[in-house]
C-alpha cells in the first residue's frame, strides 16, 4: 500500500490582531489586483519552505518540531513596510520583517534540525532565508504587479510582536491548514 504524499511547511503564524490586518491587505490584493493565492494560508512568516511528507509521519514531524521548539527562546519580530521579489516564476509583494538575528538563527537551526531529524534532502531545507509575510504572489500578473507596487512601495505598515511558537502547516485542497503548534522554551 502506497501512502500519498502531502506538502507541509513550518511557519511563524502572526498573532490574531496583526493577522487580521494582513488578511485585509491580502483581500485588497484579491479584489483590486486579482491576486488571491496569499489567502490560501493564514498570515505567516515561512521558516521552512514546503516539503513532502505523509500522514503516517505527521506525529514524528510534530514530535521533532516540539523537540526543536524546546531549544529556542521567544524573540521579538518587527514588521515594517512592503517589499517585493521579481523572479522568473512569479512576482511577490510582501510585508517586510526587519532584520532579526534571533529569527535568522532560529530559522537556520530549524533547517539543519529538520534535515537531520526528518532526513529532508538538502535542496528541500530553507538555507536561503529572507523573512517576510506574503500579501500577493503567483497569480499577480505583470501589469497588476506594477500598479500594485506603485501604490504599496510607499504604503505604511508597522507591527511588532513576540514570537512564542512555531507551527506545522499542511496543504489540504489547495489551502494551508495549521495542524500543530510548538511553544518555544519559556513561552506561556
Amino acid at each position: 500500500m502506497r501512502l500519498s504524499s502531502q506538502l507541509y511547511f513550518v511557519g511563524l503564524l502572526l498573532p490574531a490582531g496583526i493577522a487580521a490586518e494582513v488578511k485585509t491587505i491580502q483581500e485588497e490584493f484579491a479584489s483590486r489586483f486579482g491576486s488571491s493565492r496569499a489567502l490560501h494560508a493564514p498570515p505567516h512568516i515561512t521558516l521552512q519552505a514546503p516539503f513532502t511528507g505523509n500522514m503516517q509521519k505527521e506525529k514524528l514531524m510534530e514530535a521533532v518540531l516540539n523537540e526543536f521548539a524546546s531549544t529556542q527562546k521567544p524573540f521579538p519580530v518587527s514588521l515594517s513596510g512592503f517589499g517585493f521579489f521579481d523572479n522568473r516564476r512569479s512576482k511577490v509583494i510582501y510585508i517586510n520583517s526587519k532584520l532579526n538575528r534571533a529569527m535568522d538563527e532560529c530559522q537556520q537551526e530549524l533547517a539543519l534540525f529538520l534535515k537531520n531529524r526528518l532526513d529532508l534532502h538538502e535542496k528541500k531545507t530553507s538555507f536561503g532565508f529572507h523573512a517576510h509575510c506574503t500579501v500577493a504572489f503567483r497569480d499577480l500578473g505583470h501589469s497588476q504587479f506594477h500598479k500594485a507596487w506603485m501604490e504599496f512601495a510607499s504604503r505604511k505598515f508597522e507591527a511588532d510582536f513576540q514570537a512564542e511558537s512555531i507551527s506545522l502547516l499542511k496543504n489540504e485542497n489547495s489551502s494551508w491548514i495549521p495542524i500543530h503548534g510548538a511553544l518555544l522554551a519559556g513561552a506561556e
